[in-house]
């Protein structure tokens, strides 16, 4: 049996994370796993999905959608190929607030709704701003060309625009890694010293932590990430984050390949599976909720 991992980025630490749950349950299996590196262009995404397809090397695919509605023609090639398609992460179509299958003959979706995760985040920054009178916030958004970002920006901001004590002073890039956190969050903080609380994905928030010690803030910037990876869970632990939205994508990889090899071989599968349930303590870490929880992945 032969899957192929059609992830965001051979570079990005999340889409490693999710292969290596892939490549675990396969090579328990007898089965392979190669992964499709789309490096965050969903154009070469799509274009790899075809090539795969064409090829009739494979018998399953996981993908991590950088584009969900861009990537809904190549998917229904695959299926009628004959393919199993499992979406993982993020769903595939047009509606990024559902997790049931859009696409006719999709096997099932692992994941949350980026909606979900904006929400999420939302309120872990209401928590950080509990008790502030006039708490300044700065979201950094990952990449606001990700129709996936798009989505879970309004969910952060429905949650906090509920709360008059919170104003957002700043929603520059964040990025995806920690360098280009690090230089976005020296642009917040030279333009907003007084900031309160800084959220952004985990890498970016990595990169975050040094910024804001460089300005002698520690202590003083509250530090939210979107990942939940042992990193971070460490950091919240020892008191220099606040809190993190849990991902799971280790988790999210092993059952994907564990449903596509089960569809491969005829078996039945859920449609849809929400993967804050595959994380121990949900989707929000925070000191209150941790527990023994060590995260899921390494960023």
């Amino acid at each position: 049996m032969r899957i192929a991992f059609s992830g965001f980025a051979a570079s990005n630490s999340f889409s490693q994370e999710t292969f290596r749950g892939i490549k675990e349950v396969a090579a328990k299996n007898g089965a392979t796993a190669t992964f499709l590196d789309a490096n965050f262009d969903s154009a070469k995404q799509i274009a790899g999905i075809q090539d795969a397809v064409t090829s009739g090397k494979f018998d399953a695919l996981v993908i991590n959608a950088n584009d969900p509605n861009g990537i809904v023609a190549p998917v229904r090639e695959a299926i009628d190929a004959g393919v199993k398609v499992i979406a993982a992460f993020v769903p595939i179509g047009s509606d990024l607030t559902t997790l049931e299958p859009q696409v006719p003959g999709l096997t099932s979706t692992i994941g949350e709704t980026p909606s979900s995760t904006g929400e999420n985040t939302g309120k872990i920054i209401v928590q950080a701003c509990q008790g502030n009178a006039a708490c300044k916030v700065a979201y950094l958004p990952g990449s606001k060309s990700l129709p996936l970002e798009t989505i879970r920006t309004k969910g952060v901001m429905d949650v906090i625009k509920q709360h008059p004590n919170i104003k957002v002073v700043s929603d520059q890039e964040g990025g995806y890694t920690a360098d280009q956190g690090l230089k976005t969050a020296q642009d917040v903080l030279q333009a907003h010293r007084d900031v309160n609380v800084m959220a952004s994905s985990d890498q970016a928030i990595q990169g975050a932590t040094k910024a804001v010690a460089d300005a002698g803030l520690s202590g003083k910037v509250k530090l939210i990430g979107q990942g939940g990876a042992q990193q971070a869970i460490t950091a919240i632990q020892d008191g220099s984050w606040f809190g993190a939205y849990v991902y799971v994508p280790y988790s999210e990889g092993k059952t994907a390949a564990d449903y596509a090899i089960k569809a491969v071989r005829g078996g039945k599968v859920p449609a849809s599976l929400n993967s804050e349930t595959l994380s121990p303590i949900g989707p929000i870490a925070t000191k209150s909720t941790l527990g023994d929880f060590k995260g899921d992945w390494r960023s």
